[in-house]
């Protein structure tokens, strides 16, 4: 079997979650529009959507008209088959390195840091994110994590990130020197996103569209003020069940886009929109912040619905400008993914050791489970002796005695 496949390790694809799609799709399509390599997305995304009756918002028409996906991945086993045919993966983009995030993913962290991959592979990491400052990444992850990260990124090829904090925690912590790049979305052209959205025929010209993602959020009449104040309807998305295409023709012909979504903000400045942009509480503001100095937009984020009401908080930036700034950013990141694609593997000493590091804290790890399962077994059992002679009456004991002859006779 030829070892030619390309596999882009990601996150969100089975969540409703418009931005962790559409970056995904993102690289994938332009590793393929632009290098004309074909690659497949690993499907380890639990399907939970069903199970908790969350509607798919037209996800799956999406995915399976513009993604390649390999067959879902219910197990170790099936990760690791994935070296078979693999010549490179590629971990990202989004927020791939949040630990807390990924671990509660089924298989953890390990996997979004490529441990699977064998040593003959070629191991990328491109725009992949942190998404929060240095000081908000020590405080989310302890030492022993810290470490066996560092031997994990160790192995890479070569390391992209997509937020400048993300160049100062590679270096910082784990001695490494990474490229700040824009985020993958911005990869693809605008007439590109105006084609896909142009399947919906609606049109929100003239109205104000907001985006607020995260569970558990409250808007319940938190934008009757805002309403008012600029005299227009409002029509907010977390409360409907849109594709993706709709979702982007929402964006794309709005009068003016409200969001606390970082890929919402980045959309709306693809098509030239001014938003306004509320920090979410639980992600930062690292994200956000890193991307408008990139594209060298004034940060006018606000923290909650008052300064909607009290200030003139829109994003008006100088479009032109922006687009140019796009190109530049674009064409930095291309130039990272082509040296990285074209980068020739090698497995040096140095590397070596990381993977002999890795191999041996695995078994170590192992060998604790184990020594905590057999205590745990040894307890149970003495509990067990001491119930049995203490507590059981006799004709207990000798049922238990009866079925144990069974036992053993059927064997």
């Amino acid at each position: 079997m030829s070892k030619d496949k390309i596999y882009i390790v990601n996150c969100g694809y089975d969540r409703t979650n418009y931005g962790a799609v559409l970056t995904a799709f993102a690289l994938q399509y332009s590793l393929k529009n632009l290098f004309n390599f074909s690659s497949y997305n690993v499907d380890i995304t639990p399907s939970l959507n069903k199970a908790l009756g969350i509607k798919s918002f037209g996800f799956d028409k999406f995915k399976s008209k513009f993604m390649k996906f390999t067959d879902k991945i219910e197990n170790l086993r099936q990760l690791y088959s994935l070296n078979d045919d693999a010549k490179i993966f590629i971990t990202g983009s989004d927020q791939v390195f949040r630990i807390p995030f990924v671990n509660g993913i089924k298989n953890g962290y390990a996997q979004f840091f490529l441990d699977f991959a064998c040593t003959e592979s070629k191991k990328l990491a491109v725009a992949a994110s942190f998404g929060i400052t240095k000081e908000r990444f020590l405080e989310e992850v302890d030492e022993n994590t810290i470490e066996k990260i560092k031997h994990s990124l160790s192995t890479f090829d070569k390391i992209s990130v997509r937020e400048k904090s993300g160049v100062e925690i590679c270096k910082d912590l784990f001695d490494l020197d990474a490229t700040w790049v824009i985020d993958p979305v911005f990869w693809v052209d605008r007439s590109d996103y105006e084609k896909i959205a142009a399947e919906s025929t609606n049109d929100y010209a003239d109205k104000i569209v907001s985006y607020f993602f995260h569970k558990g959020q409250n808007l319940s009449g938190k934008f009757d003020k805002v309403s008012q104040k600029y005299n227009s309807e409002i029509v907010q998305l977390h409360q409907s069940d849109l594709p993706i295409e709709e979702w982007l023709k929402a964006i794309k012909t709005c009068k003016l886009f409200i969001t606390n979504s970082f890929h919402g903000m980045c959309f709306a400045i693809i098509f030239n929109k001014p938003f306004i942009c509320m920090i979410n509480s639980y992600s930062g503001n690292a994200r956000n912040s890193s991307v408008l100095e990139k594209l060298q937009i004034e940060d006018n984020s606000i923290t909650s619905f008052d300064e909607i009401y009290q200030r003139d908080c829109i994003f008006k930036y100088d479009f032109e400008s922006v687009n140019k700034n796009i190109q530049l950013s674009k064409l930095q990141a291309i130039e990272f993914l082509k040296d990285a694609l074209e980068y020739e593997h090698s497995l040096t000493v140095e590397k070596m050791e990381h993977y002999l590091w890795q191999a041996k804290n695995k078994i170590l790890e192992q060998e604790e489970q184990l020594t905590l399962k057999n205590l745990l077994k040894s307890f149970i059992w003495k509990k067990w002796l001491h119930i049995y002679h203490y507590y059981l009456p006799e004709f207990m004991k000798k049922m238990i005695g009866t079925v144990y002859l069974w036992i053993k006779k059927e064997k």
